[in-house]
């Protein structure tokens, strides 16, 4: 299956991912040797899979103790890395909706998963400028983003969409354009489309050669 750059942001860290993360995007594996995921490397295999049941599907340990254990077991059993591991998991969900495996149960942690990929892909195509680290937390579901659950997954995606407009005019795309140094005399210039810069000396004696 392909992997969007919203699935992998959504399950390792809860959140959703700005339009210039989602275009630096470097795999799971690029994404796992990021600062952001320092905290991330060094679970084990059965911690790994606690957090990405509880990010992706909002279900803990006490949900699904049986579904845990046994990909914690499978990870150690086939020696996989930590994205080989998420990948077979969201390959497993995949192939279980498509059979029309999931029950119930699994079905209402799908929606959630869903519902958050959904804000996390109107995120990346919403703010167009990068969320600095510092401000991560206005992305994050439950903290800056309204929580998803399996009982409200199904009502709540037009709200939080409103909450990442809020978060993107804060950060607007940058778009620096060509920087000109105005000197004596009479130059024309001609500006570009972006942000262009103009640099000139500033005096108060009208009859310089100055701004």
């Amino acid at each position: 299956m392909a992997i969007t750059a919203s699935q992998v942001y959504v399950a390792l860290f809860n959140r959703a991912i700005d339009g210039q993360t989602r275009s630096s995007f470097n795999g799971i594996a690029g994404t796992l040797a990021s600062a952001e995921a320092a905290s991330i490397k060094n679970l084990s295999e059965k911690d790994f899979v606690i957090l990405i049941y509880k990010n992706a599907l909002g279900k803990s340990l006490a949900d699904d103790t049986e579904g845990i254990n046994f990909w914690a077991q499978y990870a150690v059993d086939n020696k996989l890395s930590k994205d080989q591991l998420l990948t077979a998991i969201f390959s497993e969900i995949e192939r279980k909706e498509q059979t029309g495996e999931l029950t119930a149960n699994e079905n209402m942690a799908l929606q959630v998963f869903k519902t958050k990929t959904q804000v996390s892909d109107y995120a990346a195509e919403t703010i167009k400028g990068q969320v600095p680290a510092d401000d991560l937390a206005k992305l994050t579901f439950g903290v800056g983003l309204e929580a998803v659950t399996g009982d409200n997954a199904g009502q709540i995606l037009e709200a939080i969409k409103e909450q990442v407009n809020g978060v993107a005019v804060k950060y607007p795309v940058s778009n620096p354009g060509e920087t000109f140094s105005l000197t004596a005399g009479t130059t024309a210039y001609t500006g570009t489309e972006r942000d262009d810069t103009f640099n000139a000396v500033v005096s108060a004696d009208s009859g310089s050669s100055t701004l």
